[in-house]
């Protein structure tokens, strides 16, 4: 599990949105001139370390950070991602269900 809060505030990274075949779903967090992960179906704008440190231990979307065609993401405390669709799907499943 990436730890975001423990990435250097000033270097440039990207978060490889990766899927394998079977589904499983990661993030990998790169530096900026690395290659990609070679399941990487959406990647990240490049972000200093300190935007990335926005991401805590439930499931969020940063309004700030955004695939490079511009679309929001959220993470889980597993590092699992999600479209923001998906997130929003589940936000109100899990509200419904706790009234």
């Amino acid at each position: 599990m990436h730890h975001f809060g423990n990435l250097d505030p000033e270097l440039i990274y990207i978060l490889d949105l990766v899927q394998y075949s079977l589904g499983r779903r990661i993030i990998h967090i790169r530096l900026a001139d690395e290659p990609s992960h070679e399941n990487t179906v959406l990647q990240s704008n490049p972000y200093k370390g300190a935007i990335l440190g926005e991401f805590g231990s439930s499931l969020q979307v940063s309004p700030d950070v955004k695939t490079s065609d511009g679309q929001q993401f959220g993470i889980d405390p597993h590092n699992i991602w999600f479209t923001l669709d998906e997130v929003l799907y589940m936000k109100k499943n899990v509200n419904h269900q706790k009234k």
